[in-house]
């Protein structure tokens, strides 16, 4: 079974837009980035109810760390010239069947700008180079159109849809399935 690496700080193709890995000190700043975006971010992400203190934040991160040690996930901050902007995260990964599923949200002020694809596309390539996975998934919510296309830049391919497959706050969302495989994979593509 492979084992991923210790996670390091991954540079983006945006100047000053770079992947750092999520750290137990980054839990207030995280907090903080997540309050003042609470509202746009409860559009798509079910757990943003969920969070509601440092402490919530710091449970959060602690956790990941430990799927982390164990490598069953990878999480990173996104941050432009030093400030966190987001996060991304291989949420899942199963080293045996080299697999892994990535995750991610946005500042409301930081959309627009490529910043998302730029972090995408850096993590597949960590994935595919430095984790040796061979499948990558995003599952997005049918309707969620910004990260549809993220999928369509970078060459993902709609694979069908995963019908009533998450709680958001009071109904079931459909996910749509995106995947790109190694042999389907060029380096910077999009």
């Amino acid at each position: 079974m492979l084992r991923p690496r210790l996670p390091r700080r991954l540079d983006t193709a945006i100047p000053d837009l770079e992947l750092v890995p999520l750290g137990e000190g980054d839990a207030e700043e995280l907090f903080a980035l997540t309050t003042a975006n609470r509202a746009h971010l409860r559009r798509w992400l079910p757990w943003i109810d969920d969070v509601r203190s440092v402490a919530d934040t710091a449970a959060h991160v602690r956790n990941g760390l430990e799927l982390r040690r164990l490598g069953l996930r990878m999480d990173y901050t996104v941050r432009l010239r030093g400030r966190m902007i987001g996060s991304i995260a291989y949420h899942l990964l199963q080293p045996a069947h080299r697999f892994g599923v990535i995750g991610y949200w946005l500042a409301l002020e930081a959309t627009g700008h490529g910043y998302m694809t730029a972090a995408v596309r850096r993590l597949v390539e960590h994935g595919f180079v430095d984790l040796a996975l061979n499948r990558i998934e995003l599952r997005v919510a049918v309707g969620n159109c910004a990260s549809q296309k993220i999928c369509a830049r970078l060459g993902f391919k709609e694979e069908g849809v995963l019908r009533e497959a998450e709680w958001l706050h009071d109904h079931f969302v459909d996910l749509r399935v995106n995947a790109l495989l190694r042999s389907e994979w060029v380096t910077g593509n999009g």
